[in-house]
């Protein structure tokens, strides 16, 4: 039963959980994006905004061998649709959520 197991689990493609289809943050408050991703061997995980692999910004950081995404002091623009695609040697598996911000915008009238 044993050798049974072992050659089932060693090729378990990646597979991630179920995510928010979107989230609604105000302007200045922070985020944390989870990919819940599992697979066997453990698959590798790169965050995506629009369908482009993500820039180092100041108010982006991923932790958690990828797993989590935070965003701080969100603003207007950092409304979009953020992907995780987590890949290991069996194969791929993808989720995204839509960020949404409100705020206030002001317009300058002359």
């Amino acid at each position: 039963m044993l050798s049974l197991c072992l050659s089932v689990c060693d090729t378990v493609k990646p597979h991630v959980s179920l995510m928010p289809l979107s989230r609604r943050m105000a302007v200045g408050s922070s985020v944390r994006l989870e990919c819940p991703a599992w697979g066997y061997a453990a698959p590798n995980i790169s965050w995506y905004r629009d369908g482009r692999a993500l820039d180092a910004a100041a108010t982006l950081r991923v932790s958690q061998q990828g797993r989590v995404l935070a965003l701080t002091g969100v603003r207007l623009h950092d409304r979009a649709r953020y992907q995780c695609t987590a890949v290991n040697e069996h194969g791929a598996a993808s989720r995204s959520t839509l960020l949404r911000v409100t705020g206030v915008v002001l317009t300058l009238c002359h």
